[in-house]
């Protein structure tokens, strides 16, 4: 049996160059999972390698793979993830090559009575669009379940605000997926704010006393401000 792949704590100097904001997501992911904590660290290694042509898609693919794997350290069940669309289209895409061979396809066209290739290409089709008028409302309980698990305080948001959390997940997956497949990456630093607030909300929520503290120095800031 292999040895299980041991790795070092990141140093001293690897969590000094974190902004306040990326210390305290890191230290949350840390007490929930050091795989975790490791993907965040690592991705954010190397957004600071400026001269690193590819570091934006490289953060990228670590940031996605935090969130795929954030249902890993819930106690409750999660719904699987579903197929990817890719993969339908793949999988819907071998079945109509195979339509192909029917005699009702002539010169690139489609002609006659349907026989029994063209036959299993149209069920196949059926199936697909049914898929895929599905596939939205499973992906979105099974985000709103991983929500739910993350939150230390088991809150159980209102429907409304609980579909905005729904998409605000969805938005910035969709977002550092498009970039790990080398999308154009405007606002990376805005979406990556977004994300590690959105996580800090529900890993370490903020108390009534850090709010308090909060209001304090708004408002020491203001009379400064005044003064």
């Amino acid at each position: 049996m292999d040895n299980p792949v041991e790795f070092e704590p990141p140093s001293p100097g690897d969590l000094a160059a974190l902004l306040g904001q990326q210390r305290a997501l890191h230290r949350a992911l840390a007490e929930r999972d050091e795989r975790l904590a490791r993907l965040y660290l690592g991705a954010l290694m190397v957004l600071q390698q400026e001269r690193n042509p590819s570091r934006l898609s490289l953060a990228a693919h670590g940031l996605r793979e935090l969130l795929n794997g954030l249902s890993a350290i819930l106690d409750a069940p999660v719904p699987p993830r579903p197929p990817s669309l890719k993969e339908k289209v793949l999988e819907l895409s071998t079945r109509w090559e195979r339509a192909r061979r029917s005699n009702c396809y002539c010169d690139g066209k489609w002609q006659g009575e349907i026989d029994a290739h063209l036959g299993r290409a149209l069920d196949a089709i059926q199936e697909f669009f049914a898929w895929f008028s599905a596939d939205l409302p499973t992906r979105r309980e099974r985000t709103a379940t991983i929500l739910r698990g993350l939150d230390p305080i088991a809150r159980r948001l209102p429907g409304t605000i609980e579909r905005l959390r729904v998409d605000e997940w969805g938005h910035c997956h969709d977002f550092f997926t498009g970039v790990a497949h080398q999308r154009t990456p405007g606002d990376f630093d805005k979406w990556l704010d977004c994300l590690e607030r959105m996580l800090l909300d529900r890993l370490q929520p903020r108390t009534y006393e850090d709010h308090a503290l909060l209001d304090t120095i708004v408002q020491q800031g203001e009379r400064d401000a005044q003064s």
